[in-house]
């Protein structure tokens, strides 16, 4: 399967589309079909299942222009691909953000400028911020963490034992900040099944833990960790041999030994959190409900609420507040049992959540965005933030000004002067990748959009 990558750039009011690149397969595995082994049309999932089907994508930029000086400016989008979220306890206005291809970017003033940190060539899953040392960064990038000691300067990367990948995470143990938990997957030549990797010196050397190594699939989509009591852990994805099934995997032992605690609940849970101050009250998000145990997993109950939440945060300072997030912000007042949208001035498809009191950051496929009020509005906070991927750009023959990009948040943009600004357009429906755009030769407003695998 082949996905093109086109980078945006304009040089001397010229606009050139550039660079294809093939994502290969991990060895041993056949390219999948779009929709993977279950025929599901859900980015999530479809995250998920590109994770564990397919190794690094290393990219390099187009070299410059003979005579050219600059060869290149960038010309926006500001935004893009933002797969995690985290922050430093000490100073919640210094943020972290990992965009899915293209490298670290921090803020020192709660997202209203951001300045990148790290360059990344592999795909990113997760970042996590030492809650009591707010210059060590972890990010997760499939087979290995990386990780900054100095606020993102200088990094270092650390590799997970072999066959072992990454999915979801870090999670950091709130008392003893060197121990380190990725939730993910073992590969074992043509199945593999959920495991827990586990660091406890910084996340130099890891360990891991399999949950069910007789499935033919299995791969883990969330991980929580009791902050009243570090051992307890969650972790939750779905396993397959003749089916999927979801499950929800339990350890109080700091992830020596798992129980399944999957009980009741048939939706694959996309999110866990624990109540900072109840480890038996936990909360796990699907796509259709918030599903919340009283005892510690050993049941649940779901919301009267249908909604997406493959996001979830706990306001830290008054735990029956819940946010869950998707395309759209929920809130929820009485500890998860109802809840009412939330997210004026969202856009994109939301990647990662985290709550600071009445401050609420959510990242997602169309940038950073803030909301100060507990999630009654929202502000995107891009600026200097660009981290978009362009697989599809067309410009119009007739108005060359006019140039069209389909951006990986799979939203069409437009610019009416040549990338000094953009605006969002109609986008069509869609469940595959992006493949090509067109315009007609002669109306700048007619608009081809080709989607295929």
């Amino acid at each position: 399967m082949k996905r093109i990558h086109i980078f945006l750039a304009i040089a001397v009011l010229a606009v050139t589309a550039l660079s294809q690149v093939e994502k290969p397969a991990v060895p041993g595995r056949a390219a999948p079909s779009a929709l993977g082994p279950q025929g599901f049309c859900d980015r999530y999932a479809a995250k998920a299942y590109e994770a564990a089907h397919y190794g690094p994508m290393n990219r390099t930029l187009p070299p410059p222009i003979d005579g050219a000086n600059p060869p290149w400016e960038c010309v926006g989008p500001e935004g893009g691909y933002i797969i995690g979220v985290d922050y430093d306890h000490a100073d919640p206005r210094r943020i972290y953000v990992a965009l899915y291809m293209s490298g670290i970017y921090r803020t020192l003033d709660g997202g209203d400028s951001w300045m990148k940190v790290g360059a990344s060539n592999n795909y990113n899953y997760g970042i996590a911020v030492d809650p009591t040392n707010g210059q060590k960064v972890y990010v997760l990038a499939n087979y290995f963490i990386r990780r900054s000691l100095d606020g993102g300067s200088n990094w270092q990367s650390y590799s997970f034992p072999s066959s072992c990948y990454g999915t979801i995470g870090p999670v950091i143990d709130p008392v003893a900040p060197d121990t380190l938990y990725v939730g993910g997957y073992h590969y074992f030549t043509s199945t593999y099944c959920m495991t827990l990797l586990k660091s406890t010196n910084g996340g130099q050397t890891w360990t891991n833990v399999d949950m069910n190594p007789s499935v033919t699939y299995g791969q883990s989509h969330s991980i929580a960790i009791s902050r009243s009591s570090p051992n307890i852990l969650f972790l939750g994805g779905y396993e397959y041999t003749a089916f999927s099934v979801s499950k929800i995997y339990k350890s109080i032992n700091g992830g020596a030994n798992w129980t399944d605690v999957t009980g009741t609940l048939y939706s694959s849970p996309f999110a866990l959190a624990v109540d900072p101050l109840d480890c038996n009250r936990v909360f796990a998000g699907t796509y259709g409900y918030v599903y919340r145990s009283l005892d510690g997993g050993a049941s649940w109950a779901r919301s009267k609420t249908y909604l997406d939440a493959p996001e979830l945060a706990i306001d830290p300072s008054n735990p029956n507040v819940l946010y869950a997030g998707a395309s759209d912000c929920f809130k929820s007042v009485d500890g998860g049992v109802n809840w009412v949208s939330s997210g004026a001035g969202l856009s994109g498809t939301g990647q990662d959540l985290k709550a600071t009191g009445s401050t609420i950051l959510m990242v997602g496929t169309a940038g950073f965005f803030r909301s100060d009020n507990g999630a009654l509005t929202w502000q995107a906070r891009n600026s200097n933030l660009r981290g978009s991927v362009i697989p599809a750009l067309a410009v119009a023959p007739s108005q060359p000004q006019t140039v069209y990009i389909e951006a990986q948040n799979y939203s069409i943009l437009k610019t009416l002067n040549a990338g000094g600004s953009w605006q969002p357009t109609t986008t069509p429906d869609q469940c595959s990748l992006p493949a090509k755009l067109i315009v007609h030769p002669t109306d700048p407003n007619h608009v081809y959009f080709l989607s295929g695998g």
